[in-house]
């Protein structure tokens, strides 16, 4: 698994991280416009496992500043050198972030909690939930086809009869 991010501020540089087959963390290589480096051989306190909503996003405004969604959020403001967490208290599994460009304390995030939103760059954060799921498994009783049974992530699993799911 890879994932590549290009600065808007310079187009001639790119970040990559990249997992091993087995779906372990590897390492964030930086690109300068000739040769890739290593960033980093890791974010200190991600997982070892490269979630498939994982992944490098870079900052509008800021080379140097880019994002590592994991389990958690994490940041880095030196081109990869040091990581830290941030929006520790947010729900886990980080699918996406979003920092305005015309106003770069704005930043949106989500995951499998919902979406979160900051003003003052992921200090604190306003939850909000939106009422949809992730299906992750998904079967229809053979015998009675209005028995349908659903599995969520990270939200339990439902089943009915009635052909309307609800958990």
């Amino acid at each position: 698994k890879m994932s590549i991010d290009i600065p808007p501020t310079n187009p001639n540089k790119l970040f990559l991280s990249i997992a091993n087959k087995d779906g372990t963390f590897n390492t964030i290589y930086r690109y300068d416009g000739t040769t890739f480096t290593t960033a980093s051989n890791g974010v200190f306190g991600s997982t070892t496992y490269t979630w498939w909503f994982g992944g490098i996003k870079c900052h509008p405004t800021d080379e140097n500043i880019v994002y590592y969604s994991d389990f958690n959020l994490y940041r880095t403001v030196n081109g990869g050198a040091n990581w830290q967490t941030v929006a520790p208290s947010s729900h886990v599994d980080q699918h996406s972030v979003f920092v305005h460009p015309n106003n770069i304390s704005k930043v949106v995030i989500g995951n499998d909690g919902g979406v979160y939103t900051s003003t003052n760059t992921l200090s604190s954060l306003v939850h909000s939930n939106i009422s949809n799921t992730q299906i992750y498994d998904f079967d229809v009783y053979k015998v009675d086809e209005t028995f349908i049974s659903a599995g969520f992530q990270d939200n339990s699993f439902a089943h009915t009869s009635t052909q309307t799911l609800t958990g």
